[in-house]
């Protein structure tokens, strides 16, 4: 028989964590510095803690800005890692934190979005 309808959309929402959360951990150079989180940083943390401790999470909680357009360079190419946001909210919540997809490369998993330098 099928899945209960909650497992279905359970499993979903587990997938852009995991998906999103596996570039973040293969990204070369990210092994420590810095990642700007969109939403609660305990989430993130989740994904991250037992194999890059020493990544350092910076919570940006849900309806606030930021500037990250002069984020200094490190050796980590990611500048946010952002799950929970529907594809059409992205570009506005990218202007509200200064940034656009015109300059930066989005990498895109189900409502979750991993933005490069």
């Amino acid at each position: 028989m099928g899945q209960p309808l909650a497992a279905y959309y359970t499993m979903d929402v587990n997938e852009q964590w995991r998906d999103s959360a596996a570039l973040v951990l293969g990204t070369p150079g990210c092994a420590s510095g810095a990642i700007h989180v969109y939403g609660d940083a305990s989430n993130y943390r989740f994904f991250t803690q037992s194999i890059r401790p020493n990544l350092q999470l910076i919570e940006i909680p849900w309806g606030a800005a930021a500037d990250l357009s002069s984020e200094p360079t490190i050796s980590c190419p990611i500048v946010l890692w952002i799950v929970g946001v529907a594809a059409w909210d992205l570009d506005d919540l990218l202007a509200r934190l200064g940034l656009s997809r015109s300059s930066a490369e989005v990498a895109e998993y189900h409502e979750a979005f991993v933005i490069f330098r």
